[in-house]
C-alpha cells in the first residue's frame, strides 16, 4: 500500500498530471526529450527577456539535440507554439 504522502500528493496535484497527461499523450520518449527542450530553452530565453525566431530556436535545440533533424526540431517548435506552451518565440514567423 502506498504512503500516506503519496496520496496526498497525487490529489493536490492531479489537476496539473490531468493536464501534461492531455497535452502529450501519444508522445514517445524521444519527443517528450525534445518537447522538454524546447519548452526548457523558452523559459530561459522568456527569463532574459529574449524574443526567439523559429530558426534561432531550431539553430539551438540542435546544437543541444543533435540527433533531431532540423524538420523534427521546426515540427515541434510549431506544435508547442500552437498549443500555447512558447513564450519567446516571435509570432510573425508563424
Amino acid at each position: 500500500m502506498p504512503p500516506k504522502w503519496s496520496k496526498d500528493f497525487l490529489k493536490r496535484h492531479e489537476e496539473d498530471i490531468d493536464w501534461v497527461l492531455t497535452q502529450f499523450k501519444g508522445l514517445n520518449s524521444a519527443l517528450l526529450e525534445l518537447a522538454s527542450t524546447i519548452i526548457y530553452s523558452d523559459r530561459e530565453a522568456v527569463a532574459k527577456s529574449e524574443s526567439l525566431s523559429i530558426d534561432v530556436l531550431t539553430q539551438r535545440i540542435q546544437q543541444i539535440k543533435p540527433r533531431f533533424n532540423e524538420a523534427q526540431i521546426r515540427s515541434t517548435i510549431l506544435d508547442l507554439r500552437r498549443r500555447g506552451l512558447l513564450s519567446a518565440v516571435t509570432s510573425q514567423e508563424l
